[in-house]
């Protein structure tokens, strides 16, 4: 009896930590794809305030530059003329761990970028 006892202590302590480590590892993904679009957020300042490039070709640098896979936000907002929703669409089929929050203010950037976009070119 005393072992039974023992053995499913044991068992209950390492399921909830193996609960609590596979919780924790989303947290930690959501930090490093946060980090990861800050830094793509700063290759945009750096790119759009002294290269004057079109924003195209801006997007296809920071998603050989900053992302390894060939599926990202930048990669998949450039494929033709409509820049808000490509960039809508490739929010919400991210495979980026951003939680809801993290979208609608990514998607607000974007309806914000193309405004500016659109002023500065008239």
């Amino acid at each position: 009896m005393l072992l039974f006892k023992w053995t499913f202590l044991f068992l209950i302590c390492y399921i909830s930590s193996y609960i609590g480590f596979q919780k924790s590892k989303t947290y930690d993904y959501r930090v490093n794809n946060l980090k990861k679009f800050q830094s793509a957020l700063n290759m945009l300042k750096s790119k759009i305030e002294f290269t004057h490039e079109p924003i195209k070709s801006i997007f296809d640098d920071i998603s050989m530059t900053i992302y390894s896979s060939s599926e990202n936000i930048f990669k998949n907002t450039i494929i033709d003329n409509n820049f808000y929703n490509n960039w809508c669409k490739s929010i919400d089929k991210s495979n980026e761990s951003f939680n809801d929050e993290d979208k609608e203010i990514i998607k607000a950037f974007g309806k914000q970028l193309r405004k500016n976009r659109y002023k500065r070119t008239t």
